[in-house]
């Protein structure tokens, strides 16, 4: 015979079980991994640091702007007072950022760099944000046995989606 697992019987049992199921969970992965900083050398001159210099000044921004390379690809953070404005509405300014970046590095090259621009770590918090949007939009729709539509997103934010609930 099948074993049955007994319904909660009231809301704090329903409570006790929606916590219980969370911490058997396993952390999630970043999508993209993120070449460990030991892998990285400091870069002091780049013309992705010049462009990024030269429109951050144009825009009446206060920022520092650092460079990593690493093998194939290129990590620059952006830190400062104006680092908001430079993230915009959901990173929309930002993503616009680091694609004109990656058009100006990748511009004569063979070789195809990827480049990452990041200000104040927004990136890993907006992923972060995204799994957990994600875990919880999946179990309303378990719930509620509905699909549910999210907002409009650039690739990289519906891969991290799609990863998130692959698992």
């Amino acid at each position: 015979k099948a074993e049955r697992t007994e319904a909660p019987r009231n809301k704090k049992e329903k409570q006790n079980r929606k916590h219980s199921n969370k911490k058997d969970r396993e952390p999630i992965e970043p999508v993209i991994e993120k070449v460990p900083d030991e892998k990285l050398t400091v870069c002091e001159e780049h013309p992705a640091l010049t462009f990024l210099e030269e429109v951050t000044r144009e825009m009446g921004l206060e920022l520092d702007i650092t460079a990593k390379t690493g093998e194939d690809s290129l990590y620059i953070d952006i830190q400062g007072k104006d680092s908001g404005t430079i993230i915009g509405k959901r990173g929309q300014t930002l993503d616009a950022i680091q694609y004109l970046t990656s058009l100006v590095v990748n511009k004569e090259n063979q070789n195809y760099t990827r480049v990452v621009v990041d200000a104040e770590n927004y990136r890993a918090k907006r992923e972060k944000t995204l799994e957990k949007l994600a875990l919880r939009l999946a179990g309303k729709v378990v719930r509620t046995k509905r699909s549910v539509k999210l907002e409009p997103m650039n690739p990289y934010e519906r891969k991290v989606i799609h990863a998130t609930l692959q698992n």
